[in-house]
């Protein structure tokens, strides 16, 4: 499925690296990375991509953060270009993630690690959706020398 909505209007505006993870994730040095991507054919829109997936993640899958039915979805799946194909929604939030402190996330008990098992036709919201994740949104400076 390419994504033609749910993404972030304002780049400029956006910080261009974020961190987010649990207080432990921080400590033991695994947060999950996330780098501004900026769509090229689509003007002033962007999202969060993140290299690392989940423990349920696939050889080859990021994590990308979208917007859908009320809901910000950390989401697993394929990016190429400028397509993001989903395959599962891992953790989802109300909270405007991308400010800096803490935030709560639900998390989808029902992901998976099987590469057959991709939902389609908008189905990847689905899971069955518990528990509360605090996690702390840190912004992160971007060198000159990249």
């Amino acid at each position: 499925m390419a994504l033609q909505v749910g993404l972030h209007e304002n780049p400029d505006a956006m910080s261009h690296r974020i961190a987010i993870g649990t207080a432990t994730a921080f400590r033991g040095g695994y947060a999950y990375h996330y780098k501004l991507h900026v769509l090229a054919d689509q003007e002033n829109k962007c999202l969060y991509v993140c290299d690392t997936p989940t423990d349920t993640g696939l050889i080859d899958e990021k994590m990308f953060i979208i917007f859908d039915g009320g809901y910000w979805y950390a989401c697993e799946g394929k990016v190429a270009d400028d397509r993001f194909d989903v395959r599962q929604a891992c953790h989802r939030t109300l909270a405007p993630f991308w400010q800096e402190g803490w935030h709560v996330w639900e998390v989808n008990t029902s992901r998976h690690d099987q590469p057959d098992r991709q939902y389609a036709n908008g189905e990847w919201t689905l899971g069955t959706w518990r528990g509360e994740l605090v996690c702390e949104t840190r912004h992160e400076q971007v060198s000159e020398a990249l």
